[in-house]
This record gives structure tokens, C-alpha cells and sequence, in this order.
């Protein structure tokens, strides 16, 4: 017994007992120090402020209100179609040669592979 400590006795239901055993087996650790781990776990635990609940909005605004539906934002905003992106970036990052052909492709309303985007042989 280690100096400053105190002796007692646990009853441990035996398939947690096996548990213990094995598991400080595995590790190579006497289950003693388990034991004192998993105490010490708990009683950290008690000791940890609890999280918060998050309240939405994050940041309020002190500006005046907008009252924009989605289509009056598309009619101002540009977004790169999905049809551009996927013919610029394929699997991999857009190059300035890729954006160009990825625009062209959707002027001309002809698509390749993103697979063949990647490859000399791709002319859309």
C-alpha cells in the first residue's frame, strides 16, 4: 500500500471485473491504476464547467433590417453555376485553363466527365 492512502473494499459485478482485468492486461498496467484512472475521470468530470446552449443569432445586428427574399439576392449576386464547378474542379483544383473550358462548356451546353477534364484528351 502507498503512503497517504487509504484501503477499502469495492464490489465489482465479475464481467466488469474481467473487463478490468483484461483491459489491464492488454495495456500492461496493473488494474489497480485503472481503477484510480477511471475515479479520477469521474471526479474531473464533476469539476468541468458544463457547455452552454448556443443562442441564435450568434452576432446581432445593429443595422437596419433586409428584407430580401433568395431571388432578389440571386438577381444582384453572381453564382458560380454547379454545372462551372464541377467541370472546373472535378476531384481536383481549378486552374485558370479548367475555369475557361468549364465556362465554355456551359455556353455550349456540353459537358464531360470530370475524369476526362483531367486528361489531354478533354477539348470542351
Amino acid at each position: 500500500m502507498k503512503p497517504a492512502s487509504v484501503r477499502t473494499t469495492v464490489d465489482i459485478p465479475v464481467p466488469i471485473y474481467r473487463q478490468l482485468k483484461e483491459q489491464a492486461a492488454a495495456q500492461g498496467k496493473p488494474a489497480r491504476e485503472l481503477i484510480l484512472a477511471g475515479i479520477e475521470t469521474v471526479l474531473l468530470r464533476g469539476q468541468r464547467s458544463q457547455p452552454r446552449r448556443v443562442r441564435f443569432p450568434l452576432i446581432r445586428s445593429k443595422g437596419p433590417k433586409v428584407g430580401l427574399t433568395n431571388e432578389q439576392i440571386y438577381e444582384h449576386v453572381d453564382f458560380l453555376d454547379a454545372n462551372v464547378w464541377l467541370a472546373c474542379y472535378g476531384t481536383g483544383m481549378a486552374t485558370l485553363p479548367a475555369l475557361e473550358r468549364g465556362l465554355k462548356a456551359v455556353a455550349t451546353s456540353s459537358f464531360c466527365s470530370a475524369a476526362s477534364h483531367n486528361s489531354q484528351s478533354c477539348d470542351c
